[in-house]
């Protein structure tokens, strides 16, 4: 054992006032483990004891008393080890205060607990997206652990339900946690995967300032959404929406209303609907006139009257 040990022995010993007697001092003779691994508890630390480090019988005064250091020498403050030695070992020693004799052996701080990851089902519609996020509905197992961060791996089944009971599909997925120490955990979702209704498809907003001579096509103006997805000849969740025809109206001028007939069909119950889209044209652009060049007129005789027949007048564009 190293000078510094022994001095922070002699430190420790003499802390205590001791008369050291010489008879004592033969009948104690502590001996210590060489080397033992040592695992923190689901408190995060333990407290290391005399009886932990101790082997076979001994005969002492006592008290005894532990003192830790690093494999640096180094005084470690206490006798509780926490997370931040785990994967170290570091030297424990006892000493019997009442005789001053002593024995050391090596700690390997371990962390053999594993973490509790807990799953909760959840239900979904039928467009999210399954990829965890942290703090979002489609998240990460609530954990719990000792001492580190848990990282996770995870692995899906996909089962297919009769939509008719609400459900498209359930996903099982299983979920495994490891702690820093790579000791695991498991725990199982289940991912519920919804069957829209009708109710749940949104109409296309109407469009009542259309410049007139712009397209009106279907590419052009969204036709009925379901969770914010396009239906438009597009199955989606065995939902789908096809345009019936425009019925036009001629309006002032080059103008118009149409009028579009959505039929949204829900292909699980065999049900269907028709939403009406309104688009109007509107003539936004004002004539442009051109003026003729200005005249000058003169007035009839012995009159203050003028006749102007050439008939010229503006042109308009």
């Amino acid at each position: 054992m190293s000078s510094k040990i022994n001095t922070w022995i002699t430190c420790l010993l003499f802390g205590f006032g001791l008369n050291l007697a010489p008879n004592m001092n033969k009948a104690c003779t502590p001996a210590c483990n060489n080397e033992l691994n040592v695992s923190i508890d689901q408190t995060g630390s333990i407290e290391i004891v005399p009886n932990m480090i101790l082997s076979g019988d001994y005969d002492c005064p006592g008290p005894l008393v532990v003192s830790l250091f690093t494999t640096d020498n180094i005084l470690i403050n206490g006798t509780i080890i926490d997370c931040q030695y785990v994967g170290q070992t570091i030297i424990a020693m006892v000493a019997d205060t009442g005789t001053g004799n002593s024995c050391w052996g090596y700690l390997n701080i371990e962390d053999k607990l594993a973490p509790e990851i807990i799953c909760d089902d959840i239900t979904v519609n039928c467009v999210a997206d399954l990829t965890p996020v942290q703090d979002s509905i489609v998240g990460f197992p609530t954990a719990l652990d000792n001492c580190s961060a848990i990282s996770y791996t995870y692995s899906d089944e996909t089962l297919e339900l009769d939509c008719t009971s609400g459900f498209l599909s359930q996903v099982v997925r299983t979920w495994i946690g490891f702690d820093a120490m790579n000791n695991p955990d498991t725990c199982t979702q289940n991912i519920f995967i919804t069957q829209p209704t009708l109710d749940d498809v949104i109409p296309p907003d109407n469009f009542m300032n259309i410049p007139c001579g712009q397209s009106t096509s279907i590419d052009s103006f969204p036709g009925p959404t379901l969770f914010g997805e396009p239906l438009y000849f597009n199955m989606l969740c065995n939902f789908i929406a096809i345009p019936q025809g425009d019925q036009v109206l001629d309006m002032c001028g080059d103008t118009e209303k149409i009028i579009r007939n959505w039929v949204v069909s829900d292909m699980c119950l065999n049900t269907s609907t028709i939403i009406t889209q309104v688009l109007e044209t509107v003539d936004l652009i004002p004539p442009v006139i051109t003026c003729p060049d200005s005249l000058t007129i003169s007035t009839d005789n012995n009159n203050c009257f003028a006749t102007y027949t050439n008939g010229i007048v503006p042109e308009v564009i």
